[in-house]
């Protein structure tokens, strides 16, 4: 039955004994029909004009009406709008802008209502292939049902997302024409258990990599579609197979098979329903391509749990930078989490050592830029730091200790008088630059202290003063350079500025990198290499029986079956940890990283993270290197003799920021 208003479309349908009625316009159905009075005239087409969608229903959406055609004619639609929780029957389209060409412009153009709608060269041939020859067809096809000039509209739809592939009847899904290698590929989904015997052996490497290689299998809107689709089905230009868990596990044991790397839209299956923690479904959607990469956050969000759907917004308004550095602060400041910068690894060597001042200025290196590809996956966690830092780690020198060391009586009084606000929590550097004015003023001082005393007391004062810090997001700390106290109190603002902020956390340095290998990553160790071996036992080590009893010997000689205990007990922790690492070596151990690590970084500890980090010092801050690992970090180190546990790890703990 054809709706007797033709212009309504804005349906307030309602359900009455199973009778769907719209309330808008009267009719009990609703369709739509070409009006090939109105076809496209080409020299004189105007664009569509979109009427506004009514979000106080709810969940008002436009299907695309895809009118009959031949393969020649063009691409004629209407738009209507529906109500979700109506239940209409439609089909969602899944595809690629960009064609395997890469060209993303809007080339091409359907037509609605005599009017055109410019869409990209695989949306047009994607509804050319979709379009049945005789009857009509309602899809959801975002190009088309979402107006992309809108950002509001952007905003509200992709908020939900999510709930439109879910509730269609099934998700189409469109990789491009078809050719020998798909042919191929999809004879063996449908069941042709020889289609790949078929073909010499050498080729069916290039016919999987292919197939995975288009384009559509690398878009990060591809997680949540496949998802969430109750069915789904892979088309080719006229070929076509359903893409079901089985045909999935099927690429995926192509892929393992031919040594390809497999791409991130095999990590889901349809109807998966996936409720997954943030940074779990943010690693895996970002060696997907998306043309605006704020979509590397926001096509993610309806995979993630519900309470960070609830928190996380879809603002199109916002920069690049400032999604990314938002999510940072939300995982940060109300998840409590900094596991989030485990995964900003490898970004100071991919990207943030060849960005501009501009692009470092706008993402600190602590926030993981989820739209730079990355081969790496997280190190798993080493639990047993928790242990290890309540066990070992001791607090530096006290305050109390110190004041009566090098100063008096009156200038300690003194001091107390000149402390800043116990509300200000300020790095240890910050802490030093004000003890070095104070010692410039203050009176009763008859000799200067030791710049010992200074470094330690800056610590001192960091514990002292700010003993409940973990992870704080803040405005960063620069040396104002001022010549008085009164002129650096009143330069300090711990205020939000116009710069991104820094993280600001309670860290306990570990060691100093020595030796970098770099462009030599271990990809095996059924022997240790000498250099590493070297870098095992880098200072002879003895308890105090064992160096008398060598007192007339050559300290160098060692207990064999001890280095072999600690070449092994490296090994396994290596093998546990994941080959393909670049190592590295400090005064007291060897380590490695996925990083590019430089002499002279540091390793630490930081809060509630159960791996090691690698940051390199400028000036007076840190920028982030990557995670890493150390051997026995923390544990005392053995002799090397008789093994026995004889020197406790250096540490220091201190405030730092991070940039």
């Amino acid at each position: 039955m054809e709706p007797q208003d033709p212009e309504c479309r804005h349906h307030d349908v309602h359900i009455f004994d199973d009778i769907r009625c719209c309330l808008a316009c009267g009719e009990t159905v609703f369709d739509s029909t070409p009006n090939f009075d109105i076809a496209p005239q080409h020299g004189e087409v105007t664009p569509y004009q979109y009427a506004e969608l009514n979000y106080a229903l709810g969940q008002e959406v436009r299907l695309v009406v895809l009118f009959p055609g031949q393969q020649s004619d063009d691409i004629l639609i209407d738009i209507v709008h529906v109500n979700l929780m109506d239940r209409p029957s439609y089909e969602a389209t899944s595809y690629a802008w960009a064609n395997q060409e890469a060209d993303a412009s809007l080339s091409q153009s359907v037509y609605c209502r005599g009017r055109y709608i410019p869409v990209t060269k695989n949306c047009e041939a994607a509804l050319r292939c979709l379009r049945r020859k005789g009857r009509k067809r309602y899809l959801w096809v975002d190009a088309i049902s979402i107006d992309q000039g809108n950002i509001a509209e952007r905003n509200h739809q992709v908020a939900f997302m999510s709930e439109i592939y879910r509730r269609a009847s099934q998700v189409l899904i469109y990789l491009g024409g078809s050719t020998e290698e798909t042919n191929t590929i999809f004879d063996y989904l449908n069941g042709d258990a020889l289609a790949l015997h078929q073909i010499k052996r050498d080729k069916v490497h290039l016919v999987v990599k292919a197939f995975v290689n288009l384009r559509w299998f690398s878009r990060v809107w591809v997680l949540q579609e496949v998802a969430f689709a109750q069915l789904a089905t892979i088309i080719a230009g006229d070929r076509t197979a359903q893409w079901t868990s089985v045909s999935i596990d099927k690429v995926l044991h192509l892929c393992k098979k031919t040594h390809i790397f497999t791409p991130s839209a095999l990590r889901f299956t349809p109807a998966s329903q996936p409720n997954g923690f943030i940074l779990d479904v943010l690693h895996k959607s970002r060696n997907c391509s998306a043309t605006d990469p704020r979509d590397k956050v926001f096509a993610v969000i309806g995979l993630m749990s519900e309470e960070d759907r609830l928190a996380l917004t879809v603002e199109y308004s916002l920069s690049c930078a400032q999604v990314f550095l938002g999510l940072a602060v939300y995982m940060i400041d109300v998840r409590k989490d900094l596991n989030l910068i485990r995964y900003a690894t490898c970004q100071h060597g991919n990207w943030h050592a060849h960005a501009t001042s501009k692009e470092r200025n706008e993402i600190p290196t602590w926030v993981p830029r989820w739209d730079v590809w990355t081969p790496f996956e997280p190190l798993p966690p080493d639990t047993d730091l928790v242990t290890l830092q309540e066990r070992y780690l001791s607090p530096g020198p006290s305050f109390q200790s110190l004041i009566a060391t090098e100063i008096s009586t009156e200038a300690a009084s003194m001091l107390f008088q000149y402390l800043p606000s116990a509300d200000i929590i300020m790095p240890t550097a910050a802490w030093s630059d004000w003890l070095n004015l104070w010692l410039h003023e203050a009176p009763y001082i008859t000799e200067r202290p030791s710049s010992q005393w200074v470094r330690d007391m800056s610590l001192a004062l960091t514990q002292a003063r700010a003993p409940k810090l973990v992870k704080m997001v803040c405005s960063r700390y620069v040396n104002p350079k001022v010549l008085s106290l009164a002129l650096w109190t009143e330069a300090w603002d711990p205020s939000p500025t116009s710069s991104p902020p820094c993280l600001r956390v309670y860290a306990h340095r570990l060691a100093t990198v020595k030796n970098s290998a770099s462009g030599t990553p271990m990809r095996g160790l059924t022997s240790l290499p000498a250099q590493y071996s070297r870098a095992l036992f880098p200072v002879r080590r003895y308890c105090s029986m064992c160096a008398q009893h060598f007192v007339a010997k050559p300290i160098c000689q060692t207990n064999p079956s001890v280095q072999t205990s600690i070449i092994e007990e490296f090994k396994r922790e290596a093998t546990k940890f994941g080959l393909e690492k670049f190592p590295f070596s400090t005064g007291e151990s060897l380590g490695f990283t996925q990083a590019q690590v430089n002499a002279g970084d540091t390793v630490w500890l930081l809060p509630n993270v159960n791996v090691l980090f690698l940051l390199r010092k400028v000036e007076q801050h840190y920028e982030m290197i990557g995670e890493c690992y150390l051997y026995r970090v923390l544990r005392p180190h053995p002799c090397l003799c008789c093994g026995v546990e004889v020197k406790k790890w250096t540490t220091v703990s201190e405030i730092i920021d991070i940039w």
